[in-house]
């Protein structure tokens, strides 16, 4: 029962009680019902009055045979006021996908004002309760709409994030360019000098050669000459105190010749020195820019590392050079033991070895053509800007039969062409790549076969 319902029962109690006190033989049973014409007379009043309605107990009954009382009248429209909440509720809660609040209500004309609602109910919690709509499929379908709004936010926030990422790295992608030209300008011009210092010290030694030459002549004339003199001054009238022709003063010129030669040659390889050193440290910038610039270029994904991927343009270790060329020469072959000689190479510069292997295997597709190079093997070499050297010496080979063979495919092979890598001495600073020139046979093709790759094998010269 509602507020509005008991108010209403409240005023109407004393007459209910009155009626309630009045005793049965009160109730005129037997009486004839009252007429409802106008115009005849009541039974207490004149000719042509109406008569008075009959008191509640003597209504006529309803269709369950209970009297009508005004008391449920109210109720009904309590109830079909709460039908009304109900209805507007529920169609609130279809439009947002989840229960509305207090906030979200507002009055129209077949709506009623919250303060109704909560005169209706109680309050507003109440009416959640009432409804029941927390455990219903409205609010669950709600609930995982908003759940996949939010995670459609959080997908939109993440690609702005990887856009803005994006759009970074294109804004340093010029200037990483620029960078890697001009430190590519400055290794270029590092190897120049370097290739003139190292012409420069070619020089210096032979004119130091030369020099030593002429001096060791000079002094073996200064030897005759003084053996001459000595013997010149112990014959028959010989003068012993003479001393011999003028070339004292010859000598003392051309060892200070000598000297000086020397000094020069100690210099020109000084600046040789430095030169590399530059060259290093240049080809390690160029190194640096070309992996950020590889880096920007390949962006988030994981791929493998192909022609002009970070790795395959500067490999860290002469095993990774070698995997690279396997992966990316097609007319150069490789046996097994060309990675396991890899793995024991402590190279300084493994860019540099796969360079060579990549000239290579364009000098191999020439020479497993039936009508070969059109050249001498060497000379096209050359061409290619490879230091080639055709054979090692039989004494080498013989002294160390299983260093300069390997096996490809059950067959054996020997060891011989090489290409030689790096200047200097030591492991770190000179490499070899050791293959063999097949003619080709029934069970194996013609072509270039790489045997060993990383250090320089034993040799008459080591």
């Amino acid at each position: 029962m509602g507020k509005r319902s008991r108010q209403r029962a409240d005023a109407t109690d004393p007459s209910a009680d009155a009626g309630a006190t009045a005793t049965p033989s009160a109730v005129a049973t037997d009486a004839p019902p009252p007429s409802t014409d106008p115009t005849s007379p009541g039974p207490a009043g004149p000719p042509g009055s109406v008569a008075a309605p009959p008191p509640a107990d003597e209504r006529e009954p309803g269709p369950h045979g209970i009297p009508p009382d005004p008391m449920y009248a109210d109720q009904l429209v309590d109830d079909v006021a709460r039908l009304n909440v109900l209805y507007h509720f529920y169609r609130d809660a279809a439009m947002l996908a989840r229960p509305p609040l207090a906030e979200d209500w507002y009055a129209t004309r077949e709506r009623p004002r919250i303060a109704e609602v909560e005169a209706l109910f109680g309050s507003w919690e109440d009416l959640h309760v009432a409804a029941g709509i927390e455990d219903s499929a409205v609010v669950a379908l709600g609930r995982a709409e908003q759940a996949r709004a939010e995670a459609w936010e959080e997908r939109e926030r993440e690609q702005r994030r990887r856009q803005q990422g994006l759009e970074r790295d294109a804004q340093r992608m010029p200037e990483l360019r620029r960078q890697l030209d001009r430190a590519k300008q400055a290794r270029e011009e590092a190897d120049g000098a370097l290739r003139d210092a190292r012409a420069d010290a070619a020089l210096a030694r032979a004119e130091a050669d030369r020099a030593g030459s002429e001096a060791e002549r000079q002094r073996d004339r200064a030897a005759r000459a003084d053996r001459a003199a000595v013997d010149a001054a112990a014959g028959p009238g010989g003068a012993g105190d003479e001393q011999p022709p003028e070339w004292l003063a010859e000598y003392e010129r051309l060892a200070a010749e000598v000297e000086t030669l020397h000094a020069d040659r100690d210099g020109l390889a000084a600046q040789l020195d430095g030169a590399q050193r530059a060259v290093e440290i240049e080809r390690d910038k160029v190194q640096g820019l070309a992996r950020a610039l590889s880096d920007t270029d390949v962006g988030d994904g994981e791929a493998d590392p192909g022609p002009g991927s970070a790795e395959a343009m500067t490999p860290r270790t002469v095993r990774a050079a070698v995997e690279i060329a396997a992966r990316e020469c097609r007319a150069l072959s490789f046996a097994p033991r060309a990675r396991s000689s890899a793995d024991d190479c402590p190279f300084r510069r493994p860019a540099d070895i796969l360079e060579a292997l990549r000239r290579l295997d364009k000098l191999a597709e020439g020479y497993r053509q039936p009508g070969g190079l059109g050249r001498s093997l060497p000379q096209a070499a050359a061409d290619l800007g490879l230091s080639w050297r055709s054979d090692v010496s039989e004494l080498a080979r013989s002294r160390n039969p299983d260093l300069y063979s390997f096996t490809v495919q059950s067959r054996r092979l020997a060891l011989g062409p090489h290409l030689a890598i790096g200047s200097g001495s030591g492991a770190q600073f000179v490499a070899r790549i050791y293959f063999a020139l097949h003619e080709g046979d029934d069970d194996l093709p013609r072509g270039i076969y790489v045997g060993h790759v990383g250090r320089h094998l034993p040799d008459t010269t080591t």
